[in-house]
């Protein structure tokens, strides 16, 4: 189009918000549904995109943890997961963008994971970013939108949204 942006002005938002409940069962890496953004085409390569997520999630009885990852054309994305990088060594702990745990107390309760997290992709094509969960061991789930106890009561459990957002910046 011709137009040149300033570096570092936004200029361009997509946002995906998940209003339903899902239970992540599984010990590998899946998509949660409904947080997935396809960019628009970037309006230059040296465009960056600022990822944001803000995820309603538990889990139940303190038996698990679970674990949500920044994902980019199918793959989880470089940078945004713990490493060995650090003064403590990660061991055989899991590596994630975010671990989500909580304390048996806790059951009824819904906790927003919220991150940011600058991409810098060199691309001049759509870019598909998404956030996909897992769980630790099979004693238990991961609850994206519901808290673990999930009490079908007006007074107790309520309901949640998460939502996905990528802001495109000027390079």
């Amino acid at each position: 189009s011709g137009v040149t942006f300033p570096a570092g002005m936004i200029v361009n938002v997509q946002q995906a918000v998940k209003l339903g409940a899902e239970t992540i069962t599984s010990q590998s890496y899946v998509i949660i549904s409904g947080l997935t953004v396809t960019t628009a085409i970037p309006k230059s390569s040296s465009s960056k995109f600022l990822i944001e997520y803000h995820i309603a999630a538990s889990t139940y009885n303190d038996t698990n943890h679970g674990y949500l990852q920044i994902y980019k054309g199918g793959s989880a994305l470089s940078g945004a997961t713990a490493d060995n990088s650090g003064t403590d060594s990660i061991g055989s702990r899991t590596g994630a963008t975010q671990v989500v745990n909580q304390s048996g107390a806790a059951d009824g309760s819904t906790f927003s994971y919220g991150m940011k997290f600058l991409d810098s992709p060199s691309s001049s094509t759509a870019v598909t970013y998404a956030i996909y969960g897992k769980t630790s061991n099979s004693n238990g789930n991961l609850y994206i939108n519901r808290s673990g106890r999930d009490n079908d009561a007006a007074t107790h459990d309520g309901r949640s949204i998460s939502t996905l957002t990528i802001m495109e910046i000027a390079g």
